[in-house]
């Protein structure tokens, strides 16, 4: 099963599509561009997720300062 994405951006001049979950501005303000929202996005997500859970599939939790120092030689808070 493929990763829902949020956005779907169509290239009016390539008449390309391309499907992101991060937008930004560029394609907001440029008449080039045309942008669709996934409304069923977060049930999407919620079945991606299911799914991933029954297959035993386990994405790797985000850990910004893993293999890093911060935390352990220097502090992350700076008081």
């Amino acid at each position: 099963m493929e990763k829902p994405y949020k956005y779907s951006i169509y290239n009016k001049a390539t008449k390309t599509w391309e499907d992101t979950n991060n937008l930004s501005a560029y394609y907001l303000n440029n008449p080039l561009f045309s942008v669709w929202e996934d409304a069923r996005y977060p049930a999407r997500t919620r079945l991606y997720k299911y799914w991933q859970k029954l297959n035993g599939i386990t994405e790797p939790k985000y850990k910004p300062y893993k293999g890093t120092e911060i935390g352990k030689s220097e502090a992350i808070l700076n008081f």
